[in-house]
């Protein structure tokens, strides 16, 4: 899936539907960052069949930031043919910013937060206990080979360690990233500015007079 097939996609439509197959996946985070750039916000991340494959639903976003991006994108493709907010030498000619927030970066994060939905902490601890038990249950039953036993009930305790700090590790990489999109968001509104309200008309004078 090439740059151009997917902003033959994002033409205004309300929702847009991608769907990521094998080596397709890795061009998930390109495609919502243009997504973004012509003013779509992800909406739903939906996982099928095995090997990592998932779709993606992205919805029109009518705010005004979003709407200015868009048309600045529309723009700048009417005049470049490129969608992208820089020219190539902008990586080699901008000064490196440490503060900067790369597109796909914050994509990424919301796909993975999205993907996160729903995942409540007491599923991981279960899962994790589920697993030390059968590792241990294991070890009893291979008690005859020493390696088999030490290597079951190592990995049973690995496993009841990330039942312990399993969660909190979840809450900070949650809230980590949430942080990371509120900078983004001011990022993205630094440099796509909504301008003021204009001021309501001013009566004639002359009529304001008689």
């Amino acid at each position: 899936m090439q740059d151009a097939d997917i902003v033959a996609r994002f033409d205004g439509r309300p929702t847009v539907k991608l769907t990521f197959t094998g080596f397709q996946t890795s061009r998930a985070d390109r495609a919502m960052w243009i997504g973004s750039e012509l003013g779509y916000e992800l909406d739903s991340y939906e996982s099928y069949g095995r090997g990592g494959d998932f779709r993606l639903t992205l919805t029109r976003d009518d705010s005004p930031p979003a709407r200015r991006r868009a048309m600045a994108t529309l723009a700048r493709m009417q005049s470049t043919g490129s969608w992208l907010p820089y020219a190539p030498p902008w990586v080699a000619t901008m000064p490196y910013d440490p503060a900067y927030i790369h597109p796909e970066r914050a994509a990424r994060v919301r796909r993975n937060l999205k993907a996160c939905e729903g995942w409540h902490p007491s599923q991981l601890i279960i899962s994790c206990c589920l697993a030390a038990a059968a590792l241990f249950a294991f070890a009893w039953i291979a008690r005859g080979s020493l390696a088999l036993t030490v290597l079951a009930i190592t990995g049973g305790l690995v496993c009841l360690v990330a039942a312990v700090i399993g969660p909190r590790y979840l809450k900070n990489w949650h809230r980590r990233n949430q942080e990371l999109l509120v900078r983004f968001r001011q990022q993205q509104a630094a440099q796509f500015p909504v301008p003021p309200p204009a001021p309501p008309p001013v009566g004639n004078p002359e009529r304001n007079l008689m």
